[in-house]
């Protein structure tokens, strides 16, 4: 435990220790949350405007141009995606040996086969939405 303050309670060990247990808090209005520029973004995205003939939302044409960098092979948009998707990958360290996985069991992979196996991955998705896109093309065309 930490050492007593002088008036009876023992400082925070680890932490400051000017601060105990019980005292009035140094921060009495809390963390401010107003977040006024996330916002303003939000209800700005959510607008609609004509976009190549169609009633679109901000957000939804910015998703569809991060879909096109995506197509064209653009690997800043490509993870972009894959994060938003998936989420963050954990970063794993080499050489540890209780390396876990987000359900718990352990890693048998390296971070270099996790990222050969990503990579083929994101390069069959983007191979398969580009042939798609090429069918989509033809069949215009037919018509």
């Amino acid at each position: 435990m930490g050492k007593d303050n002088g008036k009876g309670k023992a400082n925070n060990p680890g932490g400051n220790p000017a601060w105990y247990k019980g005292m009035p808090s140094p921060n009495p209005g809390g963390k401010h949350n107003d977040k006024i520029f996330g916002e303003a973004l939000r209800l700005a995205l959510k607008r609609e405007f004509k976009h190549e003939g169609e009633q679109k939302t901000y957000l939804a044409a910015i998703v569809v141009e991060l879909i096109g960098l995506a197509l064209k092979g653009n690997m800043s948009a490509i993870q972009e995606i894959a994060n938003r998707m998936d989420g963050r990958p954990v970063n794993y360290s080499e050489g540890t040996q209780d390396i876990t996985t987000h359900a718990g069991e352990p890693a048998e992979e390296t971070q270099a086969e996790r990222d050969a196996r990503d990579a083929t991955w994101i390069a069959n998705l983007i191979v398969t939405a580009a042939e798609k896109e090429k069918t989509k093309a033809q069949k215009r065309k037919m018509n």
